[in-house]
């Protein structure tokens, strides 16, 4: 095969030069990411407006599941139970359940008892 030196040379000190200066403008221009969805999160009304059940609750209690391997994920569900107070939407029971994931790495929330 016959190349031509100059053309092929031309060519790889121009990606040379470009190669650096697209790494550094994604350095300089990072975009924020949202490990569970990769979208920000809704505005507070849109999230009213797009959720079935919204409540003001305390923890009462936290249950989370072992497995039987023994072995711990991020993504294992943890069950909160909470003692509701206020309802703007849906309806709830008394007390209220929801099932998350036991961590915020596997898009959990880390509820604390007491707290509301």
């Amino acid at each position: 095969m016959n190349y031509d030196v100059s053309r092929f040379g031309f060519v790889a000190i121009r990606l040379a030069l470009l190669l650096p200066l697209i790494g550094f403008w994604f350095l300089m221009h990072p975009e924020p990411s949202y490990a569970c969805s990769c979208v920000p999160p809704d505005p507070p009304r849109e999230a009213l407006a797009n959720s079935d059940v919204v409540f003001m609750g305390t923890v009462v209690s936290l249950r989370e599941f072992e497995r039987d391997d023994g072995l711990v994920s991020s993504a294992d569900p943890t069950t909160v139970e909470f003692s509701v107070g206020t309802v703007w939407k849906g309806t709830v029971s008394q007390p209220m359940y929801l099932t998350t994931r036991r961590w915020s790495e596997s898009c959990g929330y880390p509820f604390v008892e007491g707290v509301t």
